[in-house]
């Protein structure tokens, strides 16, 4: 079995890293500094994310916004990372309500939801409601008037099937002028086949980037192997107006 701390600092060097480059040079080509705010989600222990990319001159740490599940590992983050901590359970935070702990913080230039280091449970739906939750965090970014960001969506598929007209249902729900609704195109419901899972939820995020008038810049993706049951998948994108 992969260590997923390792495997995800292949994502980092791999992925997350050449997209944000990118990112800085498109955002800010005529700033001599590249540096971009950062929220990411964290498991409170490891900042591997933080550090390259401080090393790199993307971000400074001070203006980062993690975001911890568990609340002893937030009090250990706040020692390490320098930039405000929030803490408890992403999938149960009202993103666009009056009282969410995140909603002063934005816009951000990188979103990094990196599901995997998050205390949730496993099954139940876990897919699905990743999807609404990063579907509210662009919904946020539009409302705050960004013209761009990079989106860095993480997450752990293992042999659990992923229900299509639950991330339909979820996101018709969040009514947009000029949509007419999510389209799940031409995957079998539910979908089962971990390949298929992986094209998805690729399909899915595109598909909600332009219901809240983004277009898709770059997009890349990356699959890591943690065991014969379970897949870190992660799709890195930059979307702008």
């Amino acid at each position: 079995m992969a260590d997923i701390d390792t495997l995800r600092d292949q994502l980092i060097e791999e992925l997350w890293l050449p997209i944000i480059k990118e990112a800085g040079t498109h955002f800010y080509n005529r700033r001599r500094n590249k540096q971009m705010k950062l929220f990411t989600l964290s498991n409170g222990v490891v900042f591997n994310e933080l550090i390259r990319l401080e090393a790199e001159n993307l971000i400074q740490r001070g203006s980062a916004v993690l975001w911890v599940s568990n609340m002893i590992k937030a009090v250990r983050a706040e020692t390490e990372s320098r930039g405000a901590v929030l803490s408890g359970s992403i999938c149960d935070e009202a993103i666009l309500g009056t009282a969410s702990q995140v909603n002063h913080f934005f816009p951000c230039d990188i979103l990094n939801l990196d599901f995997s280091s998050q205390d949730t449970n496993s099954n139940n739906s876990r897919v699905e409601r990743e999807l609404e939750k990063t579907e509210q965090f662009m919904s946020l970014q539009s409302r705050k008037r960004s013209s761009g960001f990079v989106l860095l969506h993480t997450t752990i598929i293992n042999n659990e099937a992923i229900n299509g007209n639950i991330v339909k249902n979820n996101s018709d729900a969040m009514h947009e002028n000029g949509w007419g609704g999510l389209i799940l195109g031409t995957f079998p419901q539910p979908v089962a086949d971990n390949n298929q899972k992986h094209d998805f939820i690729k399909h899915i995020l595109q598909s909600l980037c332009q219901k809240y008038k983004y277009r898709t810049l770059k997009i890349a993706d990356a699959v890591k192997v943690i065991n014969a049951n379970q897949h870190l998948i992660s799709i890195a994108g930059i979307f702008v107006r």
